[in-house]
């Protein structure tokens, strides 16, 4: 994934192994992920601290 040009570049790796299948929440779950990820380049950019 990459970030806006003249942001910060950023590769993201999933290796999540073998995992049950969810069949519920599907859209929470990823949300959830999403903020995270968000989250940590917002303190990385804040800190100014590279990837």
């Amino acid at each position: 994934m990459t970030i806006c040009e003249g942001q910060l570049g950023i590769k993201l790796m999933k290796q999540f192994g073998n995992l049950p299948q969810i069949k519920r929440y599907a859209d929470r779950i990823n949300q959830a992920f999403l903020n995270i990820i968000t989250h940590a380049i917002d303190v990385l950019e804040k800190s100014g601290q590279q990837l």
